[in-house]
């Protein structure tokens, strides 16, 4: 259902951050779109919606850094790839495979348990609550996430819920 369409990028989340856990690697997903292992951008989710006369579609990218580039990343993209992370380089093709496997079993089960099944499963890899994180000038905890996925902030001045855009971790300094 369209509703349910907020979900969709928690499903991918969930399917990478599986897919890499399973091999090893211990991710972490940061709201609303990037798998990271510590601080460093291991993959990105980018899913765009299309209504129809017969319902609508979603296509889904999640760009996973395999293979580190010949003479590493560039420092300002504080990226990493799986090869740094496992013992054995993984076959892109195998692992594509995999994660659109992973992707159709996620929405299965959404289908049958629905949103808060999602959000319960995507919590278990976003930060911890009450992680201190900060959305453009506005600094707060990790107050979990609403009904439909939104992340909610708590400020000051009570819970803002965020339906769009990105949210940061506080530096620790």
């Amino acid at each position: 259902p369209l509703e349910a369409g907020g979900s969709i990028p928690l499903l991918a989340a969930i399917a990478t951050a599986e897919l890499c856990r399973e091999r090893g690697v211990k991710v972490q997903v940061k709201w609303p779109n990037d798998v990271l292992v510590d601080d460093a951008k291991l993959a990105g989710i980018l899913c765009e919606a299309r209504s129809g006369t017969d319902g609508w579609t979603v296509v889904v990218g999640i760009g996973l850094n395999v293979l580190t580039p010949a003479g590493g990343w560039p420092k300002e993209l504080n990226a990493i790839a799986l090869d740094s992370l496992v013992a054995e380089p993984p076959d892109r093709h195998e692992l594509a495979v995999e994660l659109r496997d992973r992707l159709r079993r996620e929405l299965s089960i959404a289908e049958s348990k629905g949103l808060s099944h999602v959000i319960e499963r995507w919590l278990k890899y976003g930060p911890p609550l009450g992680t201190m994180m900060r959305r453009g000038d506005r600094v707060g905890r990790f107050a979990g996430l609403s009904e439909d996925g939104s992340w909610r902030l708590e400020t000051s001045a009570g819970i803002e819920v965020i339906h769009s855009g990105d949210v940061d971790l506080v530096d620790k300094e």
